[in-house]
């Protein structure tokens, strides 16, 4: 396909900055809703179209096969690569894409796309190997910046005419640390997959709510981002959070940042043994700016830092 048509395509499934949501039927032509002007429908049209579900597969131990081991969200993201052509990218959490190690690629990275039928929405897989992930993902090398993108435009590309349900979001859509768009207390929205749950008709995410609860624009305790307050759980690593519009808000829906981990309170006794774990409830978010220092600065596979040789520096 030519950087024109990548370009085009790409256009039709933008989800903000004059926000169109592409629904087509397999009756007809696509049907275009144009929601520029309208917040609160962009809003909602980034909850239901933006998150993507994803699941890795990673050999098993014995040798016995392939297994299960790492389940996430992730969201389609359009900017160009180093070569100044249109990409879609996948973006996600870095510990979602890798084994708990931080060394290892799964075999396969399984990321789901909705299709309009003439039955109603299904959902189809696609899938990426371990070489082509090893050729696509982009990392930033210090594992304390928990974030991955991946380049699968051949594949979004390959979408144009099937019938493909998603959102496509871009650089107008992501808040900036810079940007006093929230306060102490605000409300903020992740769509994610818990635990790989969906709606089982659209295969629409689940909505979770929390408040913002550290000081927007800071790193919190030298970490990349914000906590936020609320109840997430196993599956939401790499949702898009989003901050709603309105009343002493943005104009606008923005993405504020990417949900990554649970900050937990370990206490062990005098020789060192684990007596009591306390889950605060409190969870970090890694801020937007970051994407695209990712995509510009990131680094292939084999270029990564090994998990406990970082240093403090987020490069």
């Amino acid at each position: 396909m030519s950087r024109l048509a990548v370009a085009a395509l790409i256009a039709t499934l933008l989800l903000a900055a004059g926000c169109q949501t592409t629904e087509r039927s397999a009756a007809g032509p696509p049907a275009t809703t144009t929601t520029a002007g309208d917040a609160e429908a962009t809003f909602q049209a980034m909850l239901r179209y933006s998150p993507v579900q994803l699941t890795g597969i990673y050999p098993a131990t014995d040798g016995s096969g392939e297994s299960l081991n790492s389940a996430g969200t992730g969201f389609y993201y359009a900017a160009n690569g180093s070569d100044g052509q249109p990409r879609v990218w996948l973006v996600s959490n870095r510990h979602v894409i890798l084994s708990e190690s931080y060394r290892d690629l799964p075999a396969r990275l399984l990321f789901t796309v909705r299709h309009a039928t003439a039955e109603g929405i299904s959902r189809r897989q696609l899938a990426l190997n371990a070489d082509e992930l090893r050729a696509r993902a982009r990392f930033v090398p210090n594992p304390r910046l928990d974030l991955c993108a991946i380049d699968v435009t051949p594949e979004i590309s390959q979408l144009a005419e099937t019938g493909a349900v998603l959102g496509v979001l871009q650089a107008e859509d992501l808040a900036t640390a810079s940007e006093p768009v929230i306060d102490l207390g605000d409300t903020l929205f992740v769509a994610g997959y818990p635990f790989d749950l969906d709606d089982g008709d659209g295969h629409y995410p689940l909505i979770k709510s929390g408040i913002l609860s550290s000081i927007w624009g800071r790193p919190y305790g030298g970490y990349p981002g914000f906590l936020m307050d609320g109840h997430l759980y196993t599956g939401m690593s790499g949702s898009p959070v989003i901050r709603r519009p309105g009343p002493g808000g943005p104009d606008r829906p923005l993405v504020v940042g990417v949900f990554s981990s649970t900050l937990l309170i370990r206490t062990a006794d005098e020789a060192g043994h684990l007596t009591r774990t306390t889950d605060l409830h409190a969870h970090r978010v890694i801020y937007p700016d970051y994407i695209p220092m990712l995509l510009r600065d990131g680094v292939p596979y084999g270029r990564i830092i090994p998990a406990g040789t970082e240093t403090s520096q987020i490069e």
